[in-house]
């Protein structure tokens, strides 16, 4: 019997499939997305930061050491999870000559310290623990990379696993 009375077991077999399928992709997140093609990420991009827009680095990393603006940044937005940051992006295999390359974690800097302690050097671990720069840059999917020259943004990824020309991740580009 359907509407407002009893339900039938069907009926609550369905409702718990759905249930679980929306928790399933809550606590995943939007990594289910990367299977989708670029055209299904425009309406989480419809939110990004314009070309051009000021974006305000801290001084020093967590680990104390300068973030310059000698060369182009590549900044590698992890989201708030560091265990899930750490097993989603592996920096050593990121390639990009040319660039000064600051993975920036949503998480207190202590917890950074911590996650990216065997990091190689030539990274800037950054903490972002209010999420200001994810807020600013709208952080839609993790990892996600922005290229910031002179304190402006000049590009950004608009799908995951997308890097700038001449940037590889394990040896690939799937450059935009």
């Amino acid at each position: 019997m359907g509407g407002f009375g009893r339900v039938t077991t069907v009926e609550a077999a369905s409702l718990l499939a759905v249930g679980l399928v929306a928790l399933a992709l809550a606590v995943r997140g939007f990594g289910w997305l990367e299977h989708f093609p670029a055209r299904s990420y425009q309406f989480l991009t419809s939110a990004d930061a314009k070309t051009g827009t000021v974006i305000r680095l801290p001084v020093l990393d967590v680990f104390g050491r300068k973030v310059l603006a000698t060369k182009p940044h590549l900044l590698v937005l992890l989201g708030s999870c560091d265990g899930c940051a750490l097993t989603s992006f592996d920096p050593d295999k990121l390639s990009a000559p040319g660039f000064e390359v600051i993975l920036v974690g949503q998480s207190a800097e202590s917890d950074l310290r911590k996650a990216f302690k065997q990091a190689n050097p030539r990274y800037k671990v950054v903490a972002d623990p209010e999420e200001e720069l994810a807020s600013q840059l709208n952080l839609c999917f993790q990892p996600r990379c922005y290229v910031v020259t002179q304190g402006r943004l000049v590009w950004q990824a608009l799908r995951p696993n997308a890097y700038p020309a001449g940037v590889t991740y394990d040896g690939k580009n799937t450059s935009e």
